[in-house]
């Protein structure tokens, strides 16, 4: 969300991402993104990304306020994306690992109230195909289309995106595929979270929740809900789980325990427990993963650092090792 600044310049900001958990491997991106805030007088912002690795993407984004009070906005963007999932046996043992590539192209239209709440419009076109890095390609074609509408209502007050120690952040999403609009199958999907953290001291306690689901359970592949992984059903590898519908409630304690060089570092646990179903008629208590992690974190420069371990009672448990941002496609 835009706030007007009287000195602007054009800034670079460079990062490196690493994800590793140890039963599968490493995985890194050098990130970059460029800003060049305040283009006219009404305080328009051009950006471009680009991460080079295991990962890679380019974006580019315009977002443009309406008035003077920067009520109303449009925005618009285009670019490509890339992501890896693996698939698991039954023995949670890795056979494949998949990528989906996304060529994109999106345009929003929205409304700012007091500040931190958002209520947007989007278009959205892309075409992709599903690559395989490791294990067998498969024989069938895996190119796909997309092309809809997005609604989105989002909230945000939390002071700072990695260790949240105040605020909350709510989200809820109704995104809709449509032949009309490109997409392959009509289908409509929607998307709620809701995450606050309170502080006492040096404690900190967080809580969050989400709930996903495909309307008519009619999802293809390329549109598979994808979770699982650190603090999202720990001790799954990340984005190990595929479904239609996606259900998380989690509890975190963490404790700011000292500086490092003038990092703040924190140690802390976390309680889960969710499921992903393809069937709504699967959804039930009697068949919640219950999980939980801990671990050591520090708010670096090039974002948060975590080293933890998480494990469920699925007979998975991961040890895991971040740096950097996660950068989730949505």
């Amino acid at each position: 969300m835009y706030k007007r600044q009287d000195w602007a310049p054009s800034y670079l900001q460079l990062g490196f991402t690493l994800r590793s958990e140890f039963d599968v491997g490493s995985s890194a991106n050098i990130d970059m993104i460029y800003t060049h805030p305040a283009i006219n007088r009404l305080g328009g912002e051009f950006r471009t990304g680009a991460a080079a690795g295991s990962e890679p993407r380019l974006t580019f984004s315009l977002y443009q306020p309406l008035d003077k009070r920067y009520r109303y906005f449009v925005t618009g963007g285009a670019g490509f994306t890339s992501y890896l999932f693996p698939d698991v046996n039954v023995n949670n043992d890795v056979e494949q690992l998949f990528r989906f590539e996304r060529t994109f192209i999106g345009v929003a239209a929205g409304r700012i109230f007091n500040q931190n709440t958002e209520l947007r419009l989007g278009l959205r076109r892309a075409v992709g195909d599903t690559d395989t890095p490791v294990g067998q390609q498969p024989s069938a074609d895996t190119s796909f289309d997309e092309g809809g509408y997005q609604l989105k209502l989002s909230h945000d007050s939390q002071d700072s995106v990695d260790f949240p120690r105040a605020g909350y952040l709510g989200q809820l999403m109704w995104r809709a595929n449509r032949k009309d609009l490109g997409a392959d199958l009509d289908y409509d999907q929607v998307h709620l979270s809701f995450s606050g953290a309170g502080t006492w001291g040096r404690n900190t306690y967080y809580g969050r929740s989400i709930i996903e689901t495909t309307l008519d359970q009619n999802a293809p592949e390329n549109a598979l809900f994808r979770r699982g992984g650190f603090f999202e059903l720990s001790g799954f590898l990340n984005r190990q789980l595929a479904g239609q519908h996606f259900g998380l409630l989690e509890a975190a304690f963490y404790r700011r325990v000292g500086n490092i060089t003038l990092l703040p570092i924190y140690t802390g646990f976390t309680l889960e427990t969710g499921n992903m179903w393809n069937d709504r008629d699967d959804i039930k208590l009697n068949n919640l993963i219950l999980a939980g992690s801990v671990f050591v974190g520090a708010d670096t420069i090039l974002g948060p650092l975590y080293l933890g371990y998480g494990i469920n009672d699925s007979n998975s448990s991961t040890i895991y090792l971040y740096l950097g941002r996660r950068w989730e496609p949505y």
